[in-house]
């Protein structure tokens, strides 16, 4: 095994295509914005007839956000991914030029001054690693475990946050969600009160398991070898709301020992 792998990976990373005026005089590529060549001498099989000159072929199409099942006003902010319908209770995202709708769910719990953070529950595999149950957790990572008799038999899941902030913040609280293992029974219906918009998707989410996986491994020795090569395997999915209370710097879940700075968020906006 090479000692000098690494786990790595771009979790919300947002790609864009930009496009830029040239134009050829004399055997000579130009930029047509500063009107000064790019390259001294155009390669001998350049042809810039087989570049299109006209406008791309992308026209705007427009979804409605009316609910699918029942054709009420769907709700979100205006960068949320997932939009939430309060008449059936139930969560829609936008996915193949249509709405498709996702699991959902909240952690019953807080009060006017709490804010409901989204985040995507994963139950997910390890090709050779075995973490079905919470006891295959505990054994594969080295980890004291919590409770250990009320969960051994408990479905593992990992609880990736579903928005986005700064990447240490976000690997410590996917962390200490993923360690906690809320055994809270989720409410399939949409909260009452104040959410914090949804801003990463679950693919992306799947992509963050390795690395939040890799932080918890206390015998790195052992099992981060395995680790490297090992492939994801998603089962299933759900999007829960855990409550938050809001204070005058921190968002605190008491329940879970899990704190979030109010700036975090604040500042996330450009992410």
């Amino acid at each position: 095994m090479d000692s000098n792998k690494e786990i790595q990976s771009f979790i919300g990373e947002t790609t864009s295509i930009i496009y830029a005026p040239f134009h050829v005089i004399n055997d000579k590529l130009y930029d047509s914005i500063l009107d000064m060549p790019v390259l001294s001498r155009l390669p001998d099989d350049f042809d810039i007839s087989g570049y299109p000159a006209e406008k791309p072929d992308w026209p705007i199409t427009f979804v409605p956000a009316l609910c699918p099942a029942c054709g009420w006003d769907l709700a979100g902010e205006r960068d949320s991914l997932a939009l939430l319908c309060r008449n059936c209770d139930s969560a829609w995202h936008h996915r193949n030029k249509r709405l498709e709708k996702i699991d959902m769910g909240y952690i019953p719990g807080g009060s006017d001054n709490h804010l409901f953070l989204p985040f995507w529950m994963i139950r997910a595999g390890f090709s050779g690693i075995d973490s079905q149950s919470y006891a295959d957790f505990i054994k594969s990572t080295g980890l004291p475990a919590v409770d250990k008799e009320s969960r051994n038999e408990v479905t593992f899941t990992f609880w990736i946050p579903a928005f986005k902030i700064r990447a240490h913040h976000f690997l410590r609280i996917a962390k200490q969600m993923t360690f906690v293992q809320p055994l809270d029974e989720v409410t399939e219906k949409v909260p009452d009160g104040k959410m914090h918009p949804v801003t990463l998707p679950v693919t992306e989410a799947i992509e963050s398991i390795k690395i939040v996986m890799a932080g918890l491994i206390k015998s790195k020795k052992d099992i981060f070898p395995s680790l490297i090569d090992a492939v994801i395997i998603p089962d299933s999915s759900c999007l829960v709301y855990v409550p938050f209370r809001t204070g005058h710097h921190d968002l605190i879940n008491e329940k879970y020992s899990v704190a979030l700075n109010n700036n975090i968020l604040s500042t996330a906006g450009n992410l």
